[in-house]
């Protein structure tokens, strides 16, 4: 497919191509009308960039605040059956007589602010 030159051209409000000596030209309504219809078939909407870009902050705000929710809702992490997970009374420690952190090997260290009563 050869090349084509496309512009804008902002005085007669309209859209000029050009390909292979053929010369089309779109007047803005009618692009506007043709380019509404692509984006509904491929399932799209056509947005403003800082609208768009208030839906992307939005979004990441309200996904840092479910991250948090989840990292901080220790019930989860009390019932948690990962095997990875410890869970173990604040007391045991590392430094506690054989240099274990009170999980089995090969889990992680994790302290609670809790400990669950064994």
């Amino acid at each position: 497919m050869a090349s084509a030159s496309i512009t804008w051209n902002p005085r007669l409000q309209q859209w000029e191509m050009e390909r292979n000596g053929v010369v089309i030209v779109v007047p803005e309504v009618v692009y506007e009308r043709h380019l509404s219809a692509y984006l509904k078939s491929k399932r799209l909407k056509r947005q403003k960039w800082a609208e768009v870009m208030r839906e992307a902050v939005n979004k990441w705000h309200r996904l840092q605040a479910e991250e948090l929710a989840f990292r901080t809702n220790i019930d989860y992490w009390l019932t948690c059956d990962d095997e990875e997970v410890c869970v173990r009374p604040r007391h045991v420690s590392a430094r506690d007589g054989d240099g274990s952190s009170g999980c089995p090997p090969g889990r992680p260290d994790v302290v609670i602010s809790n400990p669950v009563e064994y």
